[in-house]
């Protein structure tokens, strides 16, 4: 997990990536996923730093565009039984609303 490293190596994990897909695919998108959803301010100052615009955690849930970090993005769960009609759903505003109630209620659940 990138918390659990230098920030040295944070930097060459970020830049290796970037690097091997470049190598891959003779081109690379400004785009980062931390692994396992892992990062914290300063993994992402060295994302920044290292030309990445947007990254990627897994937490769940949606991004306002006027106030989120975009080194700092939420995602949208989706599965093999995810068609569009349920993602459109899911993408528009009482579905947002029903995404929030939904994770609130697991994490209750949960007893978390």
């Amino acid at each position: 997990l990138m918390t659990q490293i230098t920030n040295q190596q944070v930097y060459e994990e970020i830049s290796g990536a970037q690097r091997d897909i470049e190598t891959m695919l003779g081109k690379t998108l400004p785009i980062f996923c931390y692994p396992a959803g892992a990062y914290n301010h300063t993994i992402c100052s060295i994302a920044k730093k290292s030309g990445i615009k947007l990254g990627f955690s897994t937490r769940l849930g949606h991004n306002n565009l006027n106030s989120c970090n975009p080194l700092c993005l939420r995602r949208i769960n989706m599965t093999r039984r995810t068609t569009p009609t349920v993602l459109r759903g899911r993408l528009s505003r009482v579905g947002i609303h029903a995404d929030v109630w939904r994770h609130k209620m697991k994490k209750y659940l949960r007893g978390n």
